[in-house]
């Protein structure tokens, strides 16, 4: 087990130059003690002589594939390159405020009272969403567009994302999933030709940003936050949100180089003429008044007594209602791919040994965990961190409750021996407190879902174990029951009264060639009963034959709909020629197919006519795709209406 990376507290301040303005020192939140946090250094030499010689000493930290490659594997060197901000706003013509009713739906999210991005909001009689660049305000009760943005002069919108309050929306501008924001110098949608900033372990698209749009008349911006490296998540617990960013060093990569010797020498030289700036986070904030910038001083520094130098962690704390607001950031000297908040705590996951991070496919020896306190609108206080062996599959992996944090894990080897577990830790001290291992050997973690004092965590390789865990005694958590089935689960949902529903994919063994191998038979929808945790039940299925994601387990929680009112169920589907959704009602133990749903597109538009979010609006289904919005009965699945984006 690798020590805990990541116990390095930065408070940033106000400066004039974003690279090398150095103030004196605030004064450190008072913060627990954690038993690797140092003092900081004594000056910006210091500093810098303390940030090279840990680069060195992790040099594999600075190879293209992030520590699992060095000569010639992983696609070869990143070059990286200085940090630069743009900043743009946008004006409309004013028009009325759109109106409706409350009886719609809005994301799903893992904790109550902590929203979290998506591509689609609703709040008060309003719909805003964010597709292929453009932002769109729909009246939910007049059914109509009042309102569009055009983003895509941005770099990164296509991964683009909301959070919205009251007549204010935060757009993130942020790497999507599937890498598919702008290359490193290479204009975006016909925009001016934009340099990469802070490409080192994390490569990354060009610059991060969040747009402060106001949604009052016609939706303009009123300012912006732009940061070095590239934003990760967020969490907003009431008007407050919390933006997380992971930013990189900019370490010249070795150009000219033969043998793997020779490599490492060259990235050594690097590396000792790095300057101060190439480490230290940086932002700029543009408001109304103007713009300024703001970097990390030299005092507020402080370090673990090992690190790696790759990485920071930085939470800006921004109101949507408030463009031109100090963001107070904080950060950490870690690593971070997994964002998970309550609404008085917020962790950052990261997995410094890892290779393919996150996913149902990480492999990695240690996760790190940093416990950050958010009560309040002030600036997050760090209170601590600790570690756990194996990784995580996603945020739904941890959870918070009663004074415990739960973390279920797989822990494997680079010859493909895997075992999943979950780690109970002291949520005030991190510290270990109880394990349940020994689950699904051979197998990964494919969901998880913690629900008060009991969890639920499903393995797979050619088989489905849904265990079911009693984790209402810390110290001695243990395993109540399980169920063994064809198939797995890649997304669970409580859905009241004992039951559990999971998402997932139907397989089939099929021996071939002296083996066997799980087949994917479709898209599967099924129903549990866990009311006795000692014997979980499956009591119904539904399967779409030939739709889901054959050979992928993801599955994106936000795309998922549940509405208590009527028991429906709505989540995507997809086959070779098109995507769609399946609908289902919940019936006490029962599933009742209602039928599949598809926008306008057809097979030679697949993409922009595949639905990606369903929500209830005004007690009716809404579908949306890149190409528009279908409005159904959510009873009879009829087309009420087509609401076009071209």
């Amino acid at each position: 087990m690798t020590a805990v990376a990541a116990v390095v507290l930065v408070s940033a301040v106000m400066g004039a130059d974003p690279e090398i303005h150095q103030p004196q020192g605030p004064t450190l939140t008072q913060i627990r003690p954690a038993a690797m946090l140092l003092s900081p250094y004594s000056s910006c030499d210091a500093l810098l002589d303390g940030l090279r010689a840990h680069a060195v000493k992790h040099l594999q930290a600075f190879s293209p594939s992030g520590g699992d490659a060095w000569f010639g594997l992983a696609g070869g060197p990143v070059r990286s390159s200085a940090f630069a901000g743009v900043a743009d706003a946008a004006a409309a013509a004013p028009s009325s405020a759109p109106g409706g009713s409350d009886v719609t739906s809005t994301t799903n999210v893992q904790e109550q009272g902590v929203d979290e991005p998506d591509v689609v909001k609703t709040q008060g009689g309003r719909v805003v969403t964010v597709t292929d660049g453009v932002l769109r305000v729909i009246d939910a009760g007049g059914r109509r567009i009042v309102g569009s943005l055009d983003l895509r002069h941005y770099a990164n919108y296509e991964g683009a994302q909301l959070l919205t309050s009251g007549d204010h929306a935060l757009v993130l501008l942020k790497p999507d999933a599937l890498g598919l924001g702008g290359l490193v110098g290479m204009p975006a949608a016909g925009g001016p030709s934009r340099p990469g900033i802070g490409l080192g372990t994390n490569s990354v698209s060009p610059d991060s940003m969040v747009l402060y749009v106001d949604l009052s008349a016609s939706p303009r911006i009123t300012g912006s936050l732009e940061v070095t490296g590239r934003i990760l998540d967020a969490r907003m617990v009431g008007t407050t949100v919390r933006v997380v960013a992971s930013n990189t060093p900019s370490i010249e990569q070795p150009q000219a180089y033969r043998t793997y010797s020779q490599y490492k020498s060259e990235l050594r030289a690097n590396i000792d003429k790095a300057p101060l700036k190439s480490w230290l986070p940086a932002y700029t904030i543009t408001g109304p008044a103007g713009s300024f910038s703001a970097s990390v001083p030299c005092a507020a520094v402080d370090h673990p007594t090992d690190f790696t130098a790759a990485s920071m962690l930085t939470l800006y704390t921004v109101d949507p209602g408030k463009p031109a607001a100090d963001p107070q950031p904080v950060s950490v000297s870690a690593d971070g791919n997994t964002v998970y908040a309550t609404t008085s705590s917020l962790y950052i996951a990261s997995s410094p040994n890892c290779r393919w991070c996150a996913g149902s496919n990480a492999v990695t020896t240690t996760t790190d965990v940093h416990r950050f306190d958010i009560t309040g609108t002030a600036k997050p206080t760090y209170l601590g961190s600790g570690s756990v062996r194996g990784s995580l599959l996603s945020q739904y992996s941890l959870s918070e409750y009663g004074g415990s944090l739960r973390i279920a894990t797989t822990v494997s080897d680079s010859r493909g021996s895997s075992v999943s577990g979950v780690d109970v830790l002291d949520a005030a001290t991190l510290k270990q407190t109880g394990s349940v291992s020994g689950l699904g050997k051979g197998e990964r973690v494919y969901a998880v879902r913690f629900l008060g004092k009991l969890g639920y965590v499903v393995t797979y390789n050619q088989q489905d174990p849904l265990y079911v865990l009693d984790l209402s005694d810390p110290a001695k958590p243990r395993l109540a029951g399980s169920l063994e089935i064809p198939g797995f689960s890649s997304y669970l949902q409580d859905v009241g009264n004992g039951r559990l529903l999971g998402v997932g994919q139907d397989t089939r063994l099929v021996k071939e060639g002296g083996g066997q191998y799980a087949h994917n038979e479709g898209r599967m929808v099924q129903l549990f009963d866990v009311s006795n945790p000692r014997n979980p039940t499956r009591t119904a299925k539904v399967v779409l034959p030939g739709t889901g994601t054959p050979g992928d387990p993801g599955f994106d929680p936000h795309a998922f709909l549940y509405w208590p009112q009527t028991g429906l169920v709505v989540v995507p589907i997809a086959n070779y020629d098109n995507g769609g959704a399946l609908a289902v009602r919940v019936d006490s133990k029962n599933l009742v197919q209602l039928g599949t749903l598809s926008n306008p597109g057809g097979s030679a538009r697949a993409q922009v006519s595949a639905i990606v979010r369903s929500m209830i609006v005004n007690g009716n289904l809404w579908t949306f795709s890149q190409s528009g919005i279908r409005i159904s009965s959510q009873t009879s699945l009829a087309k009420l209406e087509w609401i076009p984006f071209t």
